[in-house]
């Protein structure tokens, strides 16, 4: 089990890599249904599959719209906790620069 773990990504990172995949999906959803469209345009005939897909594309355009949004929410989240970590790691290290030139600075007093 112990292996397991080490090949799973955090949570933020799987989330967002979920995300990423269904805006692709629901984009390619768009194109084809553009392209169907396109067909109908030119007088060719569809089937009613293809014909669903184009009753259906205000819906997908709102799911996409969704998604995009949701994406661009996860991004903002991700790069907070980038920024507070980065703050968390650079408190620690002058934390720790001070408290070496504390000892630094006793250790001469008692020479």
């Amino acid at each position: 089990m112990a292996g397991s773990e080490e090949c799973v990504a955090p949570l933020g990172e799987r989330v967002s890599l979920i995300v990423q995949r269904r805006v692709r999906a629901l984009r390619k959803k768009v194109r084809n249904v553009e392209e169907i469209e396109k067909k109908v345009r030119e007088g060719k005939s569809v089937n009613e599959q293809q014909e669903e897909a184009i009753r259906n594309k205000n819906v997908t355009l709102l799911l996409l719209e969704e998604v995009e949004r949701l994406k661009k929410a996860i991004e903002a989240e991700e790069a907070l906790e980038r920024k507070a970590e980065t703050d968390t790691k650079k408190a620690k290290e002058e934390d720790s620069a001070a408290k070496s030139k504390l000892a630094a600075e006793a250790e001469a007093e008692a020479a």
